[in-house]
């Protein structure tokens, strides 16, 4: 019967390196998410800054627009009430002022609204008086475009001819005086040559001359509107005619919301301010009690602020008199008191030197003495050292003046029956015991007793005399 064995078969392969390989790939597909989250919080930071400025920005277009519609509707309204059936005509010059003039909406009609005024005055009216205004106001885009200026300075400078005022517009290359008025006047047949000029010759005459003046300048804009300067002046214009347009959406909006406001939210406030206003409200309550505690305060302030100042004049006023009594102080009483006190102080420590010396004269006596006293019970004690039987005592040191104790070796002989001698009160001393050993006597015993009788009954041996010896003597 056939038999089938398996066989395993096992690769090996160097996977040191794919692994490395892979490692290396993690750290740099971490590394990369790392700078994907870190962007995307930056952007995330910056999008969120540029939202703001948005914003903000957004905020900003939308007052200047509403307040652009709102300039825009208070000149058309002046535009209405001037040309009245001709306001249209206006209407439309203006709407192209922006890329034929390099004015902006508002400000063509409000530069034509002005120079009607002069017309009207002149005599003008419909049509005459819309070709005058429009010309006047082309005009001065052009001495503005020609003269490098700006429309509002040339429409100010025309109009404060037509006042009579000519050297505005002089720096423009227009001359004006009487006298070429009333020739021009003349030449017009509205003046006869007699008298001065009336507004309306005034206004007729300045008009012919100006634009006779000026026949270099006209036409000037639009032959350079592709100029840079004009270029800037329509979009300029432009921008703000778009803020007006936006505005007049939002107006509608905005007129609703302070609508809004003053009926509903001012009552508010108002009440609000009569709580605080008046002598009944807070304000007036608040007022009251300002005052009753100045009522009650000031006049102690006053007087603080008196009884100070009348200090103040008194010092003032005497200060003469102070300064006679400091001077005659530091003159006279304070060197006499110094005196007096440091010679009393010279003199107790005169006396006090006298009192030290003398205690330490007696002090050195006594020291002396004791010296001398002490030497005498050392030589005592050296007298009985020198006896061979009896123990050692150490001499008495000069510096400690105490009575030494003699140091005897330990005693088990004890005598019984023999009276000792009390120990001395002033300097008690421990009982000694000594052991005396009689060789070679023919009576031990006896012999040893009578050395102990008259070693208890000596005073002289620096032990307290026979108070050293307690009980008898055991002899060994």
């Amino acid at each position: 019967m056939a038999e089938f064995r398996t066989l395993k078969l096992s690769i090996l392969a160097d996977v040191d390196n794919l692994k490395k390989q892979l490692g290396a790939g993690g750290k740099e597909v971490q590394s990369f998410g790392s700078k994907v989250a870190d962007f995307g919080k930056k952007a995330a930071l910056a999008f969120a800054a540029a939202a703001a400025a948005a914003g903000a920005m957004a905020i900003k277009i939308g007052k200047d627009a509403v307040i652009a519609a709102s300039d825009l509707a208070e000149t058309q309204s002046k535009v209405g009430v001037i040309f009245g059936d001709s306001a249209a005509a206006i209407e439309d010059f203006a709407s192209t002022a922006a890329s034929s003039l390099g004015q902006t909406r508002k400000q063509a009609l409000e530069a034509a609204a002005n120079f009607a005024i002069f017309g009207k005055a002149a005599g003008l009216a419909g049509q005459d008086l819309v070709d005058f205004s429009t010309d006047f106001t082309v005009l001065a885009s052009d001495l503005a475009s020609f003269n490098n200026t700006t429309p509002e300075d040339a429409i100010n400078a025309i109009g404060a001819a037509l006042r009579g005022e000519s050297e505005p517009l002089r720096r423009y290359g227009v001359l004006l005086n009487d006298a070429a008025l009333r020739s021009k006047a003349m030449e017009l047949g509205i003046y006869s040559g007699n008298g001065a000029l009336n507004s309306q010759q005034k206004i007729l005459a300045a008009q012919q001359l100006i634009f006779e003046q000026t026949n270099t300048a006209q036409g000037d804009f639009a032959r350079t509107a592709d100029g840079l300067a004009n270029s800037q002046r329509i979009l300029s214009a432009r921008i703000e005619n778009v803020k007006a347009t936006i505005g007049v959406a939002l107006l509608p909006i905005v007129n609703q919301a302070v609508a809004i406001f003053a009926d509903r939210v001012l009552p508010v406030i108002e009440k609000v301010a009569e709580t605080f206003g008046g002598n009944t409200g807070l304000a007036g309550n608040i007022q009251h009690v300002v005052k009753t505690v100045r009522t009650v305060l000031e006049p102690v302030f006053n007087g603080a602020i008196s009884l100070f100042n009348r200090v103040k004049n008194a010092i003032i006023a005497n200060q003469d008199n102070f300064r006679a009594f400091a001077d005659l102080i530091q003159t006279y009483v304070a060197p006499v008191l110094g005196k007096v006190l440091g010679g009393a102080l010279r003199g107790l420590g005169v006396i006090a030197q006298g009192v030290i010396n003398i205690i330490g004269k007696v002090v050195g006596i006594i020291t002396k003495t004791v010296e001398t006293a002490i030497a005498g019970i050392n030589a005592l004690i050296k007298a009985y050292n020198k006896i061979p039987l009896l123990p050692n005592i150490p001499p008495i040191s000069a510096g400690t003046a105490s009575i030494p104790t003699p140091s005897a070796p330990s005693i088990r002989a004890i005598e019984r029956g023999v009276p000792s001698a009390a120990p001395a009160a002033t300097s008690p001393v421990a009982p000694v015991t000594n052991n005396i050993t009689v060789n070679g006597a023919i009576d031990s015993e006896s012999t040893a007793r009578q050395i102990a009788r008259v070693l208890t009954e000596s005073a002289s041996r620096g032990t307290g005399g026979g108070g050293g010896f307690i009980g008898g003597l055991l002899v060994t």
